[in-house]
């Protein structure tokens, strides 16, 4: 018994408790069972790996960089910015679990449940009514971690295996769910291409499209004509610059931390940052500062790409042979190439980038308890988004009002979720628009204990078979899925009967 004992003990230190590690098993056995040879899915499983660690350095170094700027600002001058961004925020986060006892290990073993529960969902789609299946990588990779801090956040004092379970269930249910409110969005979009969103705006994505339906059908009844679009109004090319994602996150981060950094001044600074000397040049110091960004974007992409690839090669060999009339739920990049006019996107980020720091500049006038700052990836990728799926009918005045709407919840709900979990302690959150919505209006549900989390994952849960309810030709609900054409004919018939 005590070597048995002694063999599983090693098992859970070595293998299971280190995120890297497990990823790696999960990818070996993934690649096999997608009927690669054993030698490339070995090679798989390092790159997996590899890249793992590759990804948090890229994180660990975001962290570092900007945290000392933050905790100067609460000591010169009492203000207490929380960042709410996906890479920076999931790095604060992880280092308040790491100080409150969490054990990262257990990321892959919330990945392979979730994504099978998920498999499940769409396996029985009759009964679910979940149409879709998240096969992007790095989403599920980021979004397990996630859910494991969350739920040990809200209940640390629960054993191992019912966090697990519970983080899994989190993970999978809201996945699903939100994934599966984008199909109709993402089909009309791409006229059938056969994808949906995978990403964490989803709900976004399907508010946006249905607000630019609202403002497409008003501008029919009033004018007979639909909304104007982006692609009537000629921009100066220097907007182009921000179509480079790198180039426009130091833009945006120069000009954010720029202002923060002259407002600590440099003596401030030099007490917090010993590469920061009398001699050396303020300007460039606040340069090579705000390059650090980007340059660890570069890194973490570059570490994710290996990791990603390799999980996806298990996962869509898997889906694909089990799967049948299920979208796959992608990156919202991938949308990006269905977009007629590419300042649709410029626009998006940075008009909804200039409602997140109004947000922020209205916490810090009032001086709100919690004080959010929008980090990057959020401003791009929420915003864009959202805009993108806002224009595609609703024209102008539909790109604006989603881009908006984003910025203000992502800004606002993100403080929401700081406040519920307590990460702004450690002044970051990593709260996209769908965590900003779900957790930011049903977090206090859950404060009440695990009973509150089953509530709310049952609401969630129902969400799916309200919309199949609200379908008036329920075989449509499916088709716009399975099969795109026959869905458009069915819908076009159903009109003229209605008239």
């Amino acid at each position: 018994m005590e070597v048995l004992s002694s063999i599983g003990g090693w098992i859970w230190t070595n293998l299971c408790s280190d995120a890297a590690v497990f990823m790696m098993i999960l990818v070996l056995v993934g690649q096999i069972l997608a009927r690669r040879t054993v030698m490339e899915s070995i090679g798989g499983a390092i790159k997996c790996y590899i890249g793992y660690q590759v990804y948090t350095v890229a994180t660990g170094g975001l962290s570092s960089t900007f945290r000392p700027i933050l905790y100067a600002l609460k000591d010169v001058f009492g203000v207490s910015i929380t960042v709410n961004d996906s890479y920076y925020g999931l790095a604060t986060m992880q280092t308040m679990f790491n100080d409150m006892g969490g054990n990262a290990g257990l990321q892959g073993m919330i990945l392979g449940i979730a994504f099978g529960l998920m498999i499940l969902f769409a396996l029985f789609k009759r009964i679910t009514k979940i149409r879709t299946l998240v096969v992007q990588g790095h989403i599920l990779a980021n979004n397990a971690l996630r859910a494991l801090m969350i739920c040990f956040m809200l209940y640390p004092f629960m054993p191992t295996y019912q966090l697990v379970i519970f983080a899994a269930f989190f993970f999978a249910i809201r996945f699903a769910v939100f994934s599966n409110l984008t199909v109709e969005a993402a089909q009309d979009l791409t006229n059938g291409v056969g994808m949906a969103v995978g990403h964490t705006q989803m709900i976004g994505d399907r508010i946006a499209w249905e607000i630019g339906r609202f403002i497409e059908k008003r501008s029919l009844k009033k004018t007979g004509k639909k909304p104007h679009r982006l692609d009537d109004i000629e921009f100066p090319k220097w907007l182009n610059i921000f179509n480079d994602i790198y180039v426009a996150c130091f833009i945006v981060m120069f000009v954010f931390f720029g202002i923060v950094m002259l407002i600590l001044g440099k003596e401030n600074l030099m007490t917090i940052d010993s590469s920061l000397t009398e001699s050396k040049d303020f300007f460039m110091y606040i340069f090579a500062t705000s390059m650090k960004f980007p340059i660890y974007l570069v890194i973490l992409f570059t570490g994710m790409r290996m990791f990603v690839a390799e999980i996806m090669i298990g996962f869509e060999g898997l889906s694909q042979r089990v799967l049948h009339g299920t979208l796959p739920a992608l990156d919202c990049a991938a949308f990006y190439g269905f977009v007629s006019n590419p300042n649709v996107i410029t626009v998006g980020f940075l008009s909804g980038t200039l409602v997140m720091i109004l947000c922020t500049l209205i916490g810090v006038i009032f001086n709100f308890p919690i004080i959010v700052m929008m980090g990057f990836t959020q401003m791009m990728f929420d915003n864009a988004t959202m805009g993108i799926f806002g224009h595609h009918r609703g024209g102008v005045k539909g790109l604006l009002i989603s881009a908006g709407l984003c910025g203000f919840v992502d800004t606002m709900g993100g403080a929401l979720v700081a406040f519920f979990l307590g990460t702004y302690k450690y002044f970051g959150v990593a709260s996209q628009f769908d965590e900003s919505i779900s957790l930011g209006t049903l977090g206090a549900i859950c404060k009440i204990g695990p009973v509150g989390m089953i509530i709310m994952l049952v609401i969630i849960a129902l969400i799916p078979q309200i919309q199949y309810a609200l379908y008036k030709d329920k075989e449509s609900y499916f088709l716009v899925a399975s099969d795109y054409e026959k869905y458009k004919e069915r819908q076009e018939k159903l009109m003229l009967e209605e008239k």
